[in-house]
């Protein structure tokens, strides 16, 4: 997790491609190590849906944090950016 807020923190990395760098492998291969379904946890990180109770596991069980923290963080990445 905190790996993942420093990215996002340093600005230029949306919290999406924040997560996927901190995993350290591609979303399939996590997916797997986890036995959740590969589109389900893309479509979590990617915010566009809520994340399971599942995929919020497998986030602290890998990279840290609690359960509220990543909620939060996947929360902030369904929220669409402004543009002026």
């Amino acid at each position: 997790m905190l790996k993942v807020k420093k990215m996002v923190e340093a600005g230029g990395v949306s919290i999406p491609t924040a997560i996927k760098e901190a995993l350290g492998m591609p979303v399939s291969e996590f997916a797997e190590k986890y036995g959740l379904v590969r589109a389900s946890v893309a479509n979590h990180i990617n915010g566009t849906v809520r994340a399971s109770d599942e995929t919020i596991a497998a986030l602290v069980a890998e990279l840290g944090g609690t359960p509220a923290e990543w909620r939060e963080m996947l929360w902030l990445a369904s929220k669409p950016s402004v543009t002026a």
